[in-house]
C-alpha cells in the first residue's frame, strides 16, 4: 500500500491520490478488482480533497490487499495431498 497510509497522516491531498492511483494500477495487473475499487475510491477522495473520506475507506483497502497477499498460500493449500 506504499505511501498512502503517510499521505493520509499527513492529509496531503495529492500523495494521496498518487499513491492510491499506483496502487490501483499495480492491482489491475492481476486483476484484484476489490482492490482496484477500493484504491479507486481512495484517489477520488484524495482528488476531491476529501482526506477524512479516504481515511475513512483504508480498513477496507487494507483487508483487500490482505486477503490478495494471502490468496498464493491458500492456493497452494489446496493443492496439497
Amino acid at each position: 500500500m506504499g505511501s498512502t497510509p503517510t499521505a493520509l497522516t499527513r492529509g496531503d491531498k495529492k500523495r494521496i491520490q498518487r499513491a492510491a492511483h499506483s496502487l490501483k494500477g499495480s492491482a489491475e495487473i492481476f486483476g484484484a478488482s476489490r482492490v482496484v475499487a477500493a484504491a479507486r475510491r481512495i484517489e477520488l477522495a484524495g482528488k476531491h480533497g476529501k482526506v477524512d473520506e479516504a481515511s475513512e475507506m483504508m480498513p477496507e483497502l487494507r483487508k483487500q490487499v490482505s486477503l490478495l497477499q494471502s490468496a498464493p498460500a491458500a492456493a497452494a493449500q489446496l493443492r496439497m495431498p
